[in-house]
């Protein structure tokens, strides 16, 4: 299966662009309940990603005030860019590799499509266990007379 299935909104893919205000993405953050946020220029090619470690070590940490730190400043550009047609073990494997909690996915073209997360992944395993918990639940209940 795909990665694009765990994406909340594969449709329109949270994306700031690096002039945005760090306090914007904050807003974003909180709103979308996402602790990172894909930066991305005019042709929609990721660039870099903000996370809440950004916002901890490159603006409070240093005292850079949200209302004017733009993202361009304080974003990390070492991101690995990774198809998103690749499956959740392939992503993971990379995420792995490069000790990333976050992958920025993209299109065959390189544009920006989603942003894959631990916790995404561990959110769907745990609906997926609980479910199958339930099934075998149920199957027992009934194969008992109970």
């Amino acid at each position: 299966m795909a990665v694009t299935f765990l994406l909340r909104d594969s449709a329109r893919p949270l994306s700031m662009m690096p002039g945005d205000t760090v306090k914007a993405a904050v807003r974003n953050m909180i709103d979308f309940d996402t602790g990172a946020i894909a930066v991305i220029d005019d042709d929609r090619r990721a660039i870099g990603i903000f996370s809440k470690k950004d916002l901890l070590g490159k603006v409070i940490a240093v005292d850079r005030d949200p209302n004017t730190t733009l993202l361009g400043d304080v974003m990390s550009t070492d991101i690995v860019p990774a198809s998103d047609s690749l499956t959740i073990e392939e992503c993971l494997r990379l995420m792995k590799e490069y000790k990333i909690r976050h992958l920025v996915l993209v299109n065959p073209e390189g544009q920006y499509t989603g942003l894959f997360s631990l916790c995404e992944l561990l959110e769907n395993r745990i609906f997926e266990l609980t479910d199958s918990l339930q099934s075998m639940e149920g199957y027992l209940n009934d194969s008992l007379g109970g």
